[in-house]
C-alpha cells in the first residue's frame, strides 16, 4: 500500500499552517548556522538550478548564492506551495531540528496509527509517497502523539523519484517495491495524483476527510477513514492494463474540431500508455486511403493547458503538416518547449510515406 501524507494521513492545516510557517520563520537563522554544511550547500545548489529553470512569467526574486537572496527565494517558493525538491529537502532539515528540540509535534488522524499497525500485522508492505523529503516524512511519523510510527512503514519516496502527477513516478515506485503496479493501492486526497497512479496501472482510492466534499463522479473509490480500506485491499487485483485518465470534454472537443479542420474526422479520444509517458490519442475514423491519421498528446499537456492554449500549440508547432507526412505523430512537453515526433511503428504497421 502506498500512502500520501497531506490530507490523507495528516491534516492539511497542520502542514500548511504549522509546518510551512515554522520553516518560513526559521529559514534565515537555520541557513546562518549551517551555511557551510555540505548537505545544506547541496540544497542551495539545487535551489539555484531550479531558479535557473524558472520561466520569466513566474518572476521569482533575483538569485545570488548568498544568505539574503536564498532566503527570499525560499520564502517565495513557500508562499506558492511549490513542490521544489531543493525547498523540500531544506524544510525537512529545519523540521528535524524542531522535532528534536520539542518545539514541533506532528499530527496524524486518529484512525491512522491503529490502521498502520493492523496492516503490518496482515503482512501488507506500507510505503509513503509525498512531496516532502524522505527526511521530513520520517521525522513526521517518528514524532506523533501516538508515538513512533516508522516501525510500521517500510519505504519512503519523495520528488527525487519524480513528480506526483506523472505516471512514470508510480512505475518507478512499483519497481522499487518489487510489485507489479496492479498489486499496489495508492491512497491520496489529490485526484491528479490518483489519475497518474491509475495511468501507471495502480489501484487508487480517494481519501476525503470531509464527507461533505466527496466527488460524485466515481472515477476513484472514496473513503473518509482508513477503516474503510479493508474491503478494497482484500478484493481481487484489477487488470494491470492502465486505465484512461479523465479528459475534459472541452479539450476532447477542441482537439477533435482541430483534427476536423485538417480533414480528419474524429469523434472520440483514446489512451495509449507508453513506458515513459501516457498519451491521449485522437485517431481518424474511416480514412480514405485505409491508413488513419492520428495525434498523440502528452497527458501533462492536457492537464496543464486550456483547450485554446493546446490548439494554439498544435498550430504553432505545425503538427498538422507532420501528421500529413507521417500519419501518426505525438507531441510531448519538454520543459518550457514541446517535442513533435513520429510515433514508432509497431510490427505490421505501414511504413512512413515519404
Amino acid at each position: 500500500m502506498l500512502l500520501d501524507i497531506e490530507g490523507t494521513t495528516t491534516p492539511i492545516d497542520f502542514v500548511h499552517n504549522t509546518l510551512f510557517g515554522y520553516a518560513r520563520a526559521r529559514v534565515s537563522s537555520f541557513l546562518g548556522r549551517h551555511w557551510e554544511d555540505p548537505d545544506v550547500r547541496a540544497d542551495t545548489a539545487r535551489l539555484g538550478a531550479e531558479h535557473l529553470a524558472e520561466t520569466s512569467e513566474a518572476a521569482p526574486p533575483a538569485w545570488r548564492d548568498d544568505l539574503p537572496a536564498v532566503v527570499r527565494y525560499v520564502h517565495w517558493l513557500i508562499d506558492r506551495d511549490r513542490k521544489s525538491t531543493g525547498l523540500k529537502s531544506l524544510q525537512g532539515k529545519i523540521w528535524e531540528e524542531g522535532y528534536r528540540s520539542g518545539e514541533l509535534k506532528s499530527q496524524v488522524y486518529p484512525d491512522v496509527p491503529p490502521a498502520l499497525e493492523q496492516w503490518q500485522g496482515q503482512g501488507i508492505h506500507l510505503a509513503i509517497f509525498s512531496s516532502g523529503s524522505v527526511q521530513a516524512q520520517q521525522s513526521l511519523f517518528r514524532s506523533t502523539p501516538a508515538g513512533d510510527l516508522t516501525r510500521f512503514i517500510s519505504s519512503y519516496f519523495d520528488t527525487t523519484t519524480g513528480p506526483k502527477v506523472v505516471p512514470k513516478s508510480y512505475l518507478r515506485i512499483a519497481a522499487s517495491l518489487d510489485h507489479s503496479p496492479g498489486h499496489v493501492l495508492f491512497v491520496s486526497d489529490v485526484v491528479e495524483e490518483l489519475n497518474a497512479a491509475r495511468a501507471a496501472g495502480m489501484r487508487t482510492t480517494l481519501c476525503v476527510r470531509d464527507p461533505a466534499s466527496a466527488p460524485a463522479d466515481g472515477v476513484h473509490p472514496a473513503i473518509h477513514t482508513f477503516d474503510q480500506l479493508d474491503a478494497r485491499m482484500t478484493g481481487p487485483a484489477p487488470e494491470v492494463s492502465p486505465a484512461h485518465p479523465p479528459l475534459r470534454r472541452k479539450t476532447r472537443e477542441a482537439v477533435a474540431d482541430w483534427m476536423s479542420r485538417q480533414g480528419w474526422r474524429v469523434s472520440k479520444a483514446g489512451w495509449q500508455q507508453e513506458p515513459e509517458l501516457g498519451f491521449h490519442v485522437w485517431e481518424e475514423e474511416a480514412p480514405s486511403d485505409g491508413r488513419p491519421h492520428a495525434l498523440w498528446v502528452d497527458d501533462s499537456m492536457v492537464r496543464k493547458l486550456t483547450p485554446e492554449e493546446l490548439v494554439r500549440v498544435l498550430d504553432r508547432e505545425e503538427v498538422a503538416g507532420e501528421i500529413r507526412i507521417s500519419y501518426k505523430v505525438r507531441i510531448e512537453e519538454r520543459g518550457a518547449e514541446y517535442r513533435v515526433s513520429v510515433v514508432p511503428r509497431r510490427s505490421g504497421e505501414f511504413r512512413r510515406q515519404e
